[in-house]
């Protein structure tokens, strides 16, 4: 009678923290990504990354077709977001305490969370840089941050991003289930593989 069905049993101990009980959580894919992941070891990204959003005042009046780039979350669809063709802001408006945690750095990436879910962009200029709450600034510091942007990018990583999202009329992804999303500890010279690959296409691409 169950042909054709999918059905996962999961026992009340392994819930999500906020004891999720919705069917999509737990379909088959996200669990196959979870058993894959936990046959390396894992950290989840609160332990390699500071999780952080963008700025939260109101601040459109001050957007101008020059000056410092203010990324949204339309602005992250290559994954160099120097490729991206921002609003901007002038530099006093950039300078004001307000805007301080919104500041970005070469290596920051930039993660949609709002609107088209799981979109992402790697920081790879040292210019003065700005975003909208719309986007989580995540700033690796136990991870090369190449290697963060293509796994995050790379399937089990959308997998996971997507499994998070919730809400109803607008759905979205919050910075503290940042804690549940995991990332294989894979080798240094895997890593540094990635990364010199990414620079490679950023040389090619300049």
């Amino acid at each position: 009678m169950l042909e054709g069905l999918e059905i996962s049993e999961i026992s009340n101990l392994e819930l999500e923290r906020t004891t999720r009980l919705d069917s999509e959580f737990y379909k088959r894919e996200n669990l196959i990504t979870l058993d894959l992941l936990k046959r390396h070891e894992i950290l989840n990204l609160t332990q390699i990354v500071e999780v952080s959003d963008g700025n939260h005042n109101a601040i459109s009046e001050k957007f101008q077709e020059s000056g410092v780039p203010y990324y949204r979350g339309q602005d992250v669809s290559s994954f160099f977001v120097e490729n991206a063709d921002p609003i901007c802001i002038d530099v006093e408006t950039f300078h004001l305490p307000v805007m301080k945690r919104s500041h970005l750095k070469k290596g920051d990436v930039l993660l949609s969370i709002v609107g088209t879910i799981g979109k992402l962009s790697l920081v790879y200029s040292d210019e003065k840089a700005t975003c909208s709450c719309k986007l989580a600034i995540l700033r690796p510091f136990n991870v090369s941050a190449e290697f963060l942007a293509v796994f995050l990018e790379s399937k089990y990583g959308q997998n996971q991003i997507k499994k998070f999202t919730r809400g109803a009329v607008q759905m979205g992804l919050i910075l503290e289930d940042a804690n549940q999303i995991f990332v294989p500890t894979l080798s240094n010279s895997f890593q540094q593989k990635i990364e010199t690959l990414v620079k490679s296409a950023h040389t090619a691409q300049e």
